[in-house]
């Protein structure tokens, strides 16, 4: 997050005298100049591709995942996702937002079901409340209180060899408490590297649950930057027939806008 830096033009225009030869002039009201608002506003859509590995069941059934970054990307249908935030001086508010659908066909080669499809859907909101508790000119980090939300929506189809088809789908979700910090370094003009590290769950919900982000950006201009780096994302949840317990990481592209 960029914050805008106050600086209050101090009353050196407040001393202005002015003679002209021995008659006195009256001198002139100080010019106070209103200091700039330090409200904050951000925007960063990005690009996160990953991979996904660890145990997923559902109505009993469970089985281990491991899908690399392509076979995650061959199954995507649509993704988006972005962070939005506001602040005035230290303080700020923030929420994280992902969405992914991703959808696969498989063959069963059976007596009874000839073929099948899975979709799937994962949204992850993660709203958080910040506040600087360091603040140099080349540095800054805030420390963060906050919650993530997630939904996740399965449906499997299979298709007779007679014809016809059975449809099952569920939905899952559930809200975690996080905790977390992330910071940012100015540390050779234009270039920073920024980061994020946060914890929650503690059986709220999830069992443990982590997030963590570290990338290299370049300021293009006052407003605008651009920032590369991995991701990492874990959850341990699980709620009578359905268990999660995998971990998203890969690659994460992404702009920076701040007013």
């Amino acid at each position: 997050m960029k914050t805008t830096t106050l600086t209050l033009a101090a009353a050196l225009i407040c001393c202005g005298f002015a003679t002209a030869g021995t008659t006195p002039v009256e001198p002139k009201a100080p010019i106070i100049e209103e200091p700039a608002s330090d409200w904050h506003f951000g925007i960063s859509p990005y690009l996160w591709t990953t991979a996904v590995t660890g145990t997923m069941g559902v109505g009993g059934v469970t089985g281990d995942v491991d899908m690399s970054i392509r076979d995650v990307l061959d199954q995507l249908d649509f993704a988006a996702a972005g962070v939005v935030s506001l602040g005035k001086g230290k303080w700020s508010i923030s929420t994280d937002l992902f969405y992914a659908k991703l959808s696969d066909g498989f063959d069963l080669g059976g007596l009874i079901f000839k073929n099948g499809r899975i979709d799937y859907k994962q949204i992850l909101v993660t709203p958080r409340i910040g506040y600087t508790a360091v603040a140099t000119e080349n540095y800054m980090m805030d420390v963060m209180l906050g919650a993530r939300y997630t939904r996740n929506e399965l449906g499997i189809t299979a298709r007779f060899v007679r014809g016809g088809q059975v449809e099952r789908s569920g939905t899952e979700d559930f809200w975690d408490p996080t905790i977390g910090v992330r910071g940012k370094w100015n540390f050779n003009g234009p270039w920073y590297t920024r980061y994020n590290a946060e914890i929650g769950g503690f059986g709220v919900s999830s069992d443990f649950l982590w997030n963590a982000m570290l990338g290299i950006g370049y300021e293009i201009n006052d407003t605008a930057a651009v920032i590369a780096g991995y991701r990492g994302l874990g959850v341990d949840y699980s709620d009578g027939s359905y268990t999660n317990d995998t971990i998203m990481h890969g690659p994460i592209v992404g702009f920076e806008f701040t007013w």
